[in-house]
């Protein structure tokens, strides 16, 4: 134990005291490397001596250290094996040695295993109950832990245990310093009510997917306790609560402080009246991004509220979540109207507008073009986002993602080029690009792409010709090594000089479970050739589906150990 207060003691000088210096940023990093396999090694030991690893890990790390350290293998793991969480097992064991109010956040949290991980969160939130950390973000994704679930009555009573301490810790400080917060699907009144009531600073919340939540949960969400004339407004008619909602806007005597701290909610909730979205949407004044809101109609709630209730303020929502864009000429005008700061728009795209005349056209051409970021969701048909590309519709667009459930749609990099000349990044993973007519405009903001199995051309188009700024290039379902291995070993200038972000996902072949790559297509050199060549390349994405030798893949690790490169690559 003298020789591990001795090392904990160097790295504190080490992290603490000596200057920030490239070498020393990396000397730091080994150090926490060393440290967490330690902890990854020890933990069932710590587990059962937990006081006398508590006692040397808290007099010679400080709390931002142990922090590092508490989250050291999320970070790693998520970014070089692209899961969406760091399973609770790797982690959990050992953070009882590292827990005090000093910790400023944890990893998220996510049910893999009900059998496994309830223990786990059970003790994790203990924790939190015992140690009191003042951490401003907490993720707790519990997509897992679901009614529906064959083995949900064995965890019932786990789960239920670890909420109502959860609900404890909320209501007696954990809820004070938190910024952001999710809880997806086991939030219910009680725990919104001490979320609503104890946030003092909280800016995003996330608790989707949470079927016990009422409409008695956002009232105690968003109002202090209410008097009997106050309550008996509120179930009142629309006229009575429209005025009641009217005279209490800013309110702060009345309403939560989170009502004027909160920028971003996605909630769902279910009951058959919408009076729960228009509580949230007059009443949180402070309201930026609207996620997804279930099956609720919010370009009729947004309308109503503002018509009725905030009239002549606007909103100041920056982003939202529509399910079906079926909005009339009129309606458009009206969204434009009290939207004014509205930037970025989530929606689906499948139905036909009112025909084009002057009008309509500039009502169109007004709203659309104030936006920055637009994700589409496609159904069936792409026709009417070049409808609105050859109007001139999404020509300010910096960010376009579009995703579909059918594999048979495509779309014209030619008219998206000319269509969306402005973008910087371009999502379209579930799309296909093709090039019928080589576009003859560039993009010359664009730095990041993500896309799907494009065509030799296509690829070429981007790389050599067609995006002078592009810094990122992601490529998933790849079907063609052999461009690639030309690639890797004569890199063009963008690459070379700019690339930050490689990434190549080579697809598996629906008839055998070989990749359709070529056994020894690539190989160690003309792997290391590249990175020498890639003069700011950070990330690489995955080797392992490049089907390279073993040892050819160990001979690349390690070389970028002895040559000390700043990459990721798996």
């Amino acid at each position: 134990m003298k020789i591990f207060s001795l090392f904990f003691l160097i790295i504190h000088r080490i992290t603490i005291i000596m200057p920030l210096r490239n070498e020393i940023a990396s000397l730091e990093e080994l150090a926490k490397k060393k440290i967490h396999e330690i902890l990854m090694l020890n933990r069932d030991q710590i587990k059962e001596k937990a006081y006398k690893w508590r006692m040397i890990f808290m007099e010679y790390l400080p709390g931002n250290l142990r922090t590092d350290l508490l989250c050291y293998g999320f970070s790693k793991y998520d970014s070089k094996l692209c899961m969406p969480s760091y399973p609770l097992n790797f982690w959990v064991p050992f953070s009882i040695a590292l827990f005090d109010k000093r910790i400023k956040y944890v990893p998220p949290i996510s049910i893999n295993d009900l059998e496994k991980d309830l223990p786990l969160l059970l003790s994790f939130i203990s924790y939190l109950w015992t140690y009191r950390p003042k951490i401003d973000k907490l993720f707790m994704n519990l997509v897992y832990v679901n009614k529906n679930c064959n083995r949900w009555n064995n965890c019932n009573n786990s789960i239920q245990l670890s909420m109502n301490i959860l609900r404890k810790c909320f209501d007696e400080g954990l809820a004070n310093n938190l910024v952001q917060l999710q809880l997806t699907y086991q939030c219910d009144d009680s725990i919104l009510i001490a979320i609503g009531r104890h946030s003092k600073y909280l800016k995003m919340l996330d608790v989707s997917c949470s079927s016990a939540i009422t409409i008695n949960g956002i009232k105690g969400f968003i109002f202090k306790n209410l008097n009997t004339l106050q309550n008996d407004m509120l179930n009142g008619s629309e006229v009575q609560i429209y005025a009641f909602l009217k005279s209490i806007i800013e309110n702060r005597e009345i309403l939560n402080t989170i009502c004027f701290t909160l920028e971003e909610i996605r909630l769902q909730y279910n009951k058959t009246n919408n009076l729960g979205w228009i509580l949230i949407i007059s009443c949180i004044q402070s309201l930026r991004h609207l996620g997804w809101p279930g099956k609720w109609n919010i370009k009729k709630i947004i309308m109503t509220v503002w018509h009725e209730i905030i009239k002549p303020k606007t909103f100041n929502l920056q982003s939202i979540t529509l399910v079906d864009w079926d909005i009339a000429c009129e309606e458009i005008y009206m969204m434009t109207e009290c939207l004014p700061n509205l930037r970025n728009l989530n929606t689906t795209l499948t139905r036909s507008y009112e025909p084009l005349n002057s009008r309509n056209h500039q009502l169109l051409i007004k709203f659309w073009n104030k936006l920055n970021s637009l994700t589409l969701y496609i159904e069936n048909s792409i026709e009417y986002f070049e409808l609105f590309c050859r109007n001139g519709y999404v020509q300010n667009l910096s960010e376009l993602t579009i995703k579909s459930v059918s594999l048979d749609i495509s779309v014209d990099l030619a008219l998206l080029q000319s269509g969306c000349p402005n973008l910087i990044i371009l999502d379209i993973v579930s799309i296909l690009l093709y090039i019928n007519l080589k576009p003859t405009g560039k993009f010359k903001y664009l730095k990041k792409v993500t896309t799907e199995a494009p065509s030799a051309e296509t690829k070429s188009w981007f790389l050599f010709y067609g995006c002078p700024s592009l810094e990122e290039f992601q490529i998933y379902n790849e079907v063609d090594p052999e461009y690639w291995k030309n690639i890797f070993i004569n890199p063009p200038s963008l690459i070379c000089q700019q690339m930050k972000r490689l990434q190549i996902v080579f697809v598996l072949s629906n008839e055998n479970t070989d990749f359709l790559i070529q056994p020894y297509v690539m190989n160690y050199s003309i792997i290391t050739e590249f990175i020498r060549k890639c003069l700011v390349l950070n990330i690489f994405g995955s080797i392992l589906n490049f089907n390279m030798s073993t040892q050819d893949i160990e001979n690349i690790y390690s070389f970028i150990r002895m040559n000390n490169y700043s990459l990721t690559i798996y």
